[in-house]
């Protein structure tokens, strides 16, 4: 799998094009890990325009140490979008996955079930609500709809 991943690159570099550092959208998007998004395509954006986040579940408790590392690098923290998505895999944290996921990574029963996104529309709100009171920047919550590929707007940025 390694030396397939090697040829798709081998195929990619001589349509590369390098862009300036930075985004050139002034934003930030935190999604989930699930290979079904594609980010770029979902969402339009291209190299060097936003920074994207990927973690399990979308979730923001785990993007928190990259928002401030690109708050710093850019000067000011930049605005977030957060997309949870329809039918996420981390529903099985909280059906049966909790104590395994607990027992390898030392994180209670509670934390790692905290995790799971058995609403997308309930966790991104929470997700934005703990944005605006830990991070100074605007917010806005999104749900990707894994069947129809469309974005529904939860939260509105503010």
């Amino acid at each position: 799998m390694f030396d397939e991943l090697r040829r798709r690159n081998e195929a990619y570099a001589p349509i590369h094009q390098s862009v300036p550092l930075g985004p050139a959208l002034g934003m930030v998007v935190v999604t989930c890990v699930d290979t079904r998004i594609d980010t770029a395509a979902a969402l339009g954006v291209g190299a060097g325009d936003a920074f994207v986040i990927r973690t399990v579940g979308g979730r923001v408790a785990g993007a928190m140490n990259d928002l401030h590392a690109i708050a710093a690098m850019a000067g000011r923290p930049l605005p977030v979008m957060v997309v949870h998505h329809t039918d996420c895999g981390t529903r099985r944290l909280a059906e049966e996955l909790t104590g395994q996921v607990a027992t390898a990574t030392g994180q209670g029963p509670d934390e790692v079930a905290a995790i799971a996104v058995t609403d997308p529309r309930e966790s991104v709100a929470h997700d934005v609500e703990v944005l605006r009171r830990t991070f100074d920047a605007p917010a806005g919550g999104y749900v990707f709809d894994v069947d129809t590929g469309l974005v529904d707007e939860v939260v509105p940025p503010s």
